[in-house]
């Protein structure tokens, strides 16, 4: 099993995403990694949804062995990218944050606006990060 020392989540909604850089364990990372999927995808979800969540590479991937990326696609994506450095996953970040202003630059529909505000809020993401893991 790879030792990772952190692991970059990002919180993808439409245009928005927020990272968070955590700490990564090892033993516990895959049961975080699922309870932060539920919990982060019925905020971002409209309140009458009943789909099931689609964890994605969580329950596709081999539970023996903790992979360097995971991808959730359900309302929106959710990606773990783990490392042994935090400078790489720093990088990644201001990648996916650059994006996310190229992709909002623009005319943006009402509706697509108001659905970020209210289902991908930095704040309530950030308090459902720190639920499930520990920023560093």
């Amino acid at each position: 099993m790879e030792n990772f020392k952190y692991t970059l989540i990002v919180s993808q909604y439409r245009y928005s995403r927020h990272s968070f850089l955590v700490k990564h364990n090892p033993d516990t990372f895959l049961e975080q990694a699922k309870e932060l999927t539920a919990e982060l995808e019925a905020y971002k979800r409209p309140p009458a949804c009943d789909m099931e969540i689609d964890y994605g590479d969580l329950t596709y991937k081999s539970p023996d062995k903790i992979y360097m990326r995971y991808n959730v696609n359900d309302w929106g994506d959710i990606y773990f990218i783990s490392s042994f450095y935090a400078n790489r996953l720093m990088r990644d970040a201001i990648e996916y944050a650059d994006t996310s202003r190229r992709e909002c630059r623009g005319y943006q529909k009402k509706s697509h606006v108001e659905s970020v505000d209210k289902h991908h809020n930095y704040n309530a993401v950030e308090a459902i990060v720190k639920k499930h893991f520990e920023i560093v």
